[in-house]
């Protein structure tokens, strides 16, 4: 055997090193450290993100079932509201709530949610003040209306607030907890 047949040390250490590597690299996402700060960032969007959407949600809650105490305390009588009167106020507040779902979901892309959110529970918020200080059955039929549309914009923000923040399969328990949470408290 010649000098020229014998490999050179250096080809053998790195032709084992080729023959070893067949499987493909690891990636960083797959890393126990990744997966440890990544359950770390979700735990902090829990404790951050979810209460703040569970409070819109709430006060949402509480605008829209606002109605239901005020007739028990007598709003039919001061307003004079007769037969079904209170029944389609009610449930004329569906009608904006479900026609302002889809137009919001496509424009709120394109706005910041932190305006968005903050503007959409406000402004409920300012419907429902209002609410306080009708004294007919248009008025209450108006209120309700205009508080239709802005609580049927607040549910289709939050969902893609979320979506946003958590991956998909972290969507679904999250979505799930926030708005299916509200209907044990009934």
């Amino acid at each position: 055997m010649s000098a020229l047949d014998e490999k050179p040390q250096d080809e053998n250490v790195q032709e084992k090193h080729l023959e070893d590597s067949d499987a493909p690299p690891q990636r960083y996402t797959d890393t126990e450290e990744f997966k440890a700060r990544e359950a770390k960032v979700v735990r902090k969007l829990d404790i951050f993100i979810a209460p703040l959407m569970g409070a819109f949600n709430f006060i949402s809650y509480i605008c829209r079932s606002n109605i239901g105490f005020a007739a028990t305390q007598g709003m039919s009588a001061d307003l004079k509201l007769v037969g079904s009167d209170l029944n389609a106020a009610v449930s004329i507040f569906y009608i904006l709530y479900l026609l302002s779902e889809l137009p919001i979901s496509m424009v709120a892309k394109r706005w910041k949610f932190e305006r968005v959110l903050p503007t959409l529970t406000v402004a409920f918020g300012v419907i429902t003040l209002a609410g306080g200080f009708i004294h007919s059955f248009s008025a209450l039929a108006a209120t309700r209306l205009i508080l239709g549309l802005f609580e049927g914009c607040l549910f289709p923000c939050v969902a893609l607030f979320v979506a946003n923040w958590y991956k998909r399969e972290e969507m679904a328990v999250r979505v799930g907890y926030l708005f299916g949470k509200r209907w044990n408290t009934l």
